[in-house]
């Protein structure tokens, strides 16, 4: 799975650290009244509205891999939900015209203002 838009005019990676609340996103799924026999939360699909992203296991798989579906909770998870399921959330984005590096050094607006740098 990798994400896309129209013209992926930037890339990039996420990463998340789920809230001690839940164990796994199956757990979200039966608050919104999802069957969880069925379906199998694996990822989640944040575009505009908030999705998971299943296995379903009662579906027949496509050459040996798993059927995937992409079900969208509407008004039963929101994007305030979304970011109250995880204690840390990282999206990072760069242009396509870069090649991915790493950061040397986090700075801030204020020490930048400031002088201080």
């Amino acid at each position: 799975m990798k994400a896309k838009v129209q013209y992926n005019d930037f890339v990039g990676t996420a990463a998340a650290d789920i809230e001690e609340t839940y164990k796994n996103l199956n757990d979200v799924l039966s608050e919104c009244g999802v069957d969880t026999t069925r379906y199998e939360g694996i990822g989640i699909n944040f575009s505009g509205g908030v999705s998971i992203i299943c296995i379903d296991n009662k579906q027949k798989t496509i050459n040996d891999e798993p059927y995937i579906v992409d079900i969208d909770l509407g008004d039963e998870f929101t994007q305030e939900d979304l970011f109250d399921l995880f204690k840390r959330f990282q999206v990072i984005l760069w242009s396509k015209y870069h090649e991915e590096r790493e950061i040397n050094e986090e700075l801030t607006l204020n020490e930048m203002q400031e002088g201080e740098i």
